[in-house]
């Protein structure tokens, strides 16, 4: 009374006290042989009140006995008691295992206590198995067929090509094969044109010469011949003529090519009267 239970819900909240009687243990007004009178005005100091003061409901959480002797004539008054306060009790026990109180069955766990089921039909009870068939969860029913789409599916999109493999590299072409270098004593144009390399104006000529010359070799000596004035508009080979140390005839004369690399002599028949000369640019210039 001087600490009640206070919550934020109220709703919430329900006493629950324990109550045995002279079978679990003895208190001092119960040794008294008219404690049934009595009993009201203990149980109204104890817990009784919380209905009327509290406005909370009131549930006994254990209460029972093994319902011989006195302690059946306590439960009798406590069961009318409730009845007429309107008080629920949880009743201790269900299973015969309890020495001091016993149970609604008897020791096999099969036969019930008739005397005590007896006592507690004057109450009002709850079927548990109502209880349980509300809480318990029902079978879950088999699940329906597939909503069918509203639309097709859209396709996937599809997968661009895959790049073709870069092509195998070619295999690089054979080298040529070695050319011969020509011989000294065929001059710059027999050597370009050995090569592949077409052939200078100038060297033509020469071509020509060194063709129709004959083998080196000595000199025969060689008529001198009269030149006439219409040799001086003769073609004249890209090489220079010139006389050597050697040969005081003028007729024999040495041949250089203009090719730096190649050498040729020759005997012309003919005194030459003209001198041809080549400067790096291929500029002719005559001296007579």
């Amino acid at each position: 009374r001087s600490q009640p239970v206070m919550l934020m819900d109220q709703t919430k909240l329900v006493y629950s006290p324990h109550a045995y009687g002279p079978s679990v243990y003895t208190q001092g007004y119960m040794s008294r042989h008219n404690f049934i009178d009595t009993m009201e005005a203990v149980w109204e100091s104890h817990f009784a009140y919380v209905q009327q003061e509290t406005g909370q409901p009131l549930v006994i959480g254990e209460f029972g006995g093994t319902y011989v002797s006195r302690d059946k004539l306590w439960q009798d008054w406590a069961i009318s008691f409730m009845l007429k306060r309107g008080i629920g009790l949880f009743y201790f026990a269900l299973n015969p295992g309890s020495v001091d109180t016993g149970g609604l069955l008897m020791e096999d766990y099969t036969t019930p206590e008739t005397a005590k089921l007896e006592a507690l039909a004057a109450l009002p009870c709850t079927d548990v198995r109502q209880i349980l068939d509300a809480i318990s969860p029902s079978p879950p029913s088999p699940p329906g067929p597939p909503p069918r789409p509203r639309h097709p599916p859209t396709p996937p999109p599809p997968q661009p090509p895959s790049p073709p493999p870069p092509p195998s590299p070619m295999p690089p072409p054979p080298p040529p094969p070695p050319r011969a270098l020509a011989p000294a004593h065929e001059g710059a144009a027999a050597a370009r044109g050995y090569r592949g390399l077409p052939l200078l104006p100038s060297e033509e000529t020469e071509h020509s010469l060194t063709d129709t010359a004959p083998a080196l070799g000595p000199t025969p000596a060689a008529e001198p011949k009269s030149v006439d004035k219409d040799d001086s508009a003769r073609p004249l080979p890209a090489a220079i003529f010139a006389p050597t140390d050697e040969f005081s005839d003028a007729s024999d004369l040495h041949l250089v090519s203009a090719d730096a690399r190649s050498l040729a002599i020759s005997a012309l028949g003919a005194p030459v009267r003209h001198q041809t000369m080549f400067d790096k640019s291929h500029s002719q210039t005559s001296v007579k």
